[in-house]
């Protein structure tokens, strides 16, 4: 028999965390632009507290063949004690929440890549404005008005 009180609570955290997680991966996708680096650092923030919050729930079942095998998911789900299901759905939870986030990633790049895109589109329509045109001429005009005035300067007489 286990003591699972800590380790249930260690792993309903984990899962709480993946779920935050998860809604943060999704508001990725719908946030505006000015927000996605904001999104972004507390996703990173989430994914820290995931990985300390795992290393916390691996420590409590050190020692434990069985614990780890349903965090895990490698037992048999047939054959586990009566007393480790709640451990088990937990995971099975947190496995299933870590899938979605991950089909969402490749939507969360196509969508990072167009506004790159979109970006890069408005970084060409500037510089082909006629502002623009006008100041590569005004700069061209002011480097050679620059090279006659040296040339003349230059003159011995």
């Amino acid at each position: 028999m286990h003591d699972l009180g800590p380790v249930l609570t260690a792993a309903n955290a984990k899962l709480d965390l993946i779920n935050r997680l998860e809604r943060e991966t999704n508001e990725l996708l719908q946030t505006p632009m000015e927000n996605l680096m904001t999104c972004l650092e507390c996703r990173q923030a989430t994914l820290k507290s995931i990985i300390e919050a795992d290393n916390r729930l691996r420590e409590l079942c050190a020692g434990s063949d069985e614990l780890i095998a349903a965090v895990d998911l490698t037992c048999d789900f047939e054959s586990l004690p009566i007393d480790l299901k709640p451990l088990l759905e937990l995971s099975l939870s947190a496995r299933a929440s870590i899938n979605r986030i991950m089909k969402t990633e490749p939507e969360i790049a196509a969508r990072l890549q167009r506004e790159r895109a979109s970006i890069l589109k408005k970084i060409e329509n500037l510089n082909t404005s006629t502002i623009a045109t006008a100041n590569k001429y005004y700069r061209s005009f002011n480097t050679a008005l620059g090279r006659e005035a040296a040339a003349e300067n230059n003159k011995t007489i």
